[in-house]
């Protein structure tokens, strides 16, 4: 009996016409991804956007959560805390949209990644939230492996 209920319950999620909840199931995602971050303002004052590296990096992704190995400090900030692994969020969104944020554990700082998948991409801009303000900006490309 337990296990027809368990999809009675998901069937009725799916029918649902209200938004997504936080905690929907984000599809197509899923997998190991090459990450490039290229920088159009810092957050910090002393970095010329214009001089800045492109970052490359691996961001592995598993439904709604994943992690990343991306070095953000040539930009002026970190939201990797040493103490914990490195996180991210998939939120779910409507059509090829994507959106992921990566965050410290104390969310002190937070880049926020809003773009559109295309085949075996993601591309899109970023925005890094550093407490309550939106502090930076670029571009990123994904492309899966």
């Amino acid at each position: 009996m337990t296990r027809l209920s368990v999809p009675c319950a998901f069937v009725i999620a799916a029918c649902s016409p209200s938004p997504a909840p936080r905690d929907a199931v984000a599809t197509g995602v899923e997998g190991l991804w090459n990450a490039t971050f290229s920088l159009e303002h810092s957050p910090a004052v002393s970095i010329d956007a214009a001089r800045a590296p492109e970052l490359r990096g691996t961001i592995a992704l598993l439904t709604n959560y994943g992690t990343y190995d991306v070095d953000f400090t040539p930009f002026g900030f970190n939201p990797h805390d040493a103490s914990a692994a490195p996180a991210l969020v998939v939120n779910p969104s409507a059509g090829d949209s994507v959106e992921l944020e990566l965050a410290d554990a104390r969310r002190e700082t937070v880049v926020v990644l809003r773009g559109a998948r295309a085949g075996d991409s993601i591309s899109g801009s970023w925005t890094v939230y550093v407490g309550r303000d939106a502090g930076g900006r670029g571009r990123f490309l994904l492309r899966r492996q």
